[in-house]
């Protein structure tokens, strides 16, 4: 398995032709909305930047989690308002999935919560938000999510970032590709990329991620077998040589044994989660033909 190590570089020239290309249809659509109905019509509007997958986390259908312990709890439709947690960045409401892991054992233990009937190919982006609580004893806890997901795998089957709470770990940000961590191109909250991102919030240090919502985003590619991985628009690394094709996975998990105190302060929280088509610049700039082709057909009528 080939692993290739966070990198901070600039969108390579077809990336910038395709943000350029959406940017100038969306515009046009704006300025053309009678055009939508005749994009759809020509099969254009329903395969550009698709939204394959939506949810609020408000209830359990449609979903199941899979954990290495019974000693987890998984709640949906959680109202997080009853914390004083503002509502999630990409959402209005603040009902979402509560997760809680190593609660009484002592052990060692994650879980994750998957859609049962989905399952994407090509080059999609899942996305979520997600925010994780701490307190002072014993409550170093990790959240993420991850792509390529299996039922029937480990809870960390797929490709999985997962980041901890308060940084009291010796690696905070971990990379999964089936279940094995890659130590490789692990991150703590000291080193500048995680500094540089998260002030730290609640008395924790820079570079971690309690107290605080985050949006995570993975992109996928199962042609090229490639995941990377971003969180509040900073890409954080990419794994390769990873069947992303499949499911998607939110994931909470204590990775050490001792036990929070008190156990209800330690708590995951993600809401809004979304799957995105992502389009080939080819495809792209079909769309943006046909799009000039009927707002020309427009304007000379």
């Amino acid at each position: 398995m080939e692993i290739m190590a966070p990198t901070h570089r600039e969108p390579g020239i077809y990336q910038q032709i395709a943000f350029q290309i959406q940017n100038l249809w969306l515009r046009s659509l704006m300025k053309c909305r009678s055009l939508t109905a005749s994009l759809f019509a020509l099969g254009i509007g329903s395969s550009f930047g698709m939204t394959l997958f939506s949810s609020g986390l408000d209830m359990e259908t449609g979903f199941a989690s899979i954990a290495s312990s019974p000693d987890h709890s998984v709640e949906y439709g959680y109202d997080y308002s009853a914390d004083g947690i503002p509502a999630a960045p990409n959402g209005s409401d603040t009902l979402g999935l509560k997760m809680r892991s190593n609660i009484a054992d002592g052990a060692a233990n994650g879980v994750a919560v998957y859609a049962t009937s989905d399952s994407f190919t090509g080059n999609y982006r899942l996305s979520f938000d997600f925010y994780v609580s701490n307190v002072i004893n014993g409550s170093t806890e990790f959240i993420g999510g991850g792509v390529g997901f299996s039922v029937g795998g480990d809870y960390l089957d797929g490709a999985v970032l997962l980041g901890n709470s308060d940084g009291d770990s010796s690696r905070d940000y971990r990379f999964y590709a089936d279940g094995a961590e890659n130590t490789d191109i692990s991150l703590n909250n000291t080193d500048d990329l995680p500094t540089n991102t998260f002030p730290g919030a609640g008395g924790n240090a820079p570079g971690t991620l309690a107290f605080a919502w985050h949006t995570m985003d993975i992109t996928a590619d199962t042609d090229a077998q490639t995941a990377v991985f971003a969180i509040d628009g900073t890409e954080f690394g990419s794994l390769s040589g990873v069947d992303v094709s499949g499911g998607f996975s939110l994931v909470y998990a204590d990775l050490f044994s001792s036990v929070a105190t008190p156990t209800e302060g330690a708590f995951g929280l993600i809401d809004n989660v979304s799957v995105t088509q992502i389009p080939e610049p080819s495809t792209a700039l079909l769309l943006l033909g046909g799009t000039a082709f009927l707002g020309l057909r427009r304007r000379r009528s």
